[in-house]
């Protein structure tokens, strides 16, 4: 009997608070910030050149708000160091690199793949993006490409990946690269990544009452189980 969700469908742009998990990563400290990704390499169906894969992530890239992330550093330095995130617009979706791999071994050919995947990591500007990259394989005669989709773990998990690669397997289907003329959809955008963000601001101000309770549990002492 709950109301319907209705979500505007237009691109989420401008500031965005942090969540909790998000706040923890830029509490570490780490040398390194840009360099903590998850990927996934995809094997492509013969149908999917250069450009349809191209194709493929601008969709993802304006259809999803979160891989549109940007994080800058400001002044303050709180809990989390002052960092900050904001929604960039969807007007230019990343370049996919294209990688020539036709006259290496298979094992040079994964060795290959291997070192572009740690170029895209490590050259990730957090604050310039995108958090998004990714880098088309062609792999010689009879032999179907490769997609390597790398995300920045501020914006995936292993959820939200679920989804990503149900997006893709519908984007680069061979049936929707036969009629490759007609624009490809996806289903209709569901809670903004921002909107939760903000739930969860929220919902840490109405609870605040509650800390000292939980708190408390943490404090009490622990059980010996037997062993």
């Amino acid at each position: 009997q709950a109301a319907k969700v209705v979500v505007a469908q237009d691109a989420v742009t401008g500031p965005v608070p942090l969540t909790p998990i998000q706040h923890w990563f830029f509490e570490q400290g780490m040398v390194a910030p840009q360099h903590w990704h998850q990927a996934l390499l995809l094997e492509l169906p013969p149908s999917v050149d250069l450009p349809a894969a191209e194709r493929a992530i601008a969709t993802l890239w304006h259809h999803h708000d979160a891989l549109r992330l940007r994080f800058h550093q400001g002044e303050d330095a709180g809990e989390s160091a002052g960092w900050q995130q904001f929604n960039a617009d969807a007007s230019v979706p990343p370049k996919v690199v294209s990688v020539d791999l036709a006259n290496l071994s298979d094992a040079e050919q994964r060795l290959t793949v291997t070192e572009q995947g740690a170029r895209l990591h490590a050259g990730l500007n957090l604050a310039d993006g995108p958090a998004l990259q990714a880098a088309y394989f062609t792999r010689g005669v009879n032999q179907p490409s490769w997609l390597l989709v790398s995300l920045h773990h501020l914006v995936v998990d292993a959820v939200s990946w679920q989804i990503l690669q149900s997006d893709l397997r519908r984007l680069l289907s061979p049936s929707t690269q036969a009629v490759s003329s007609q624009p490809v959809s996806l289903p209709a955008k569901t809670t903004a990544f921002k909107a939760w963000a903000d739930i969860l601001v929220a919902q840490s101000e109405v609870r605040s009452p509650e800390l000292s309770f939980w708190l408390d549990q943490l404090a009490s002492p622990h059980l010996s189980l037997p062993q």
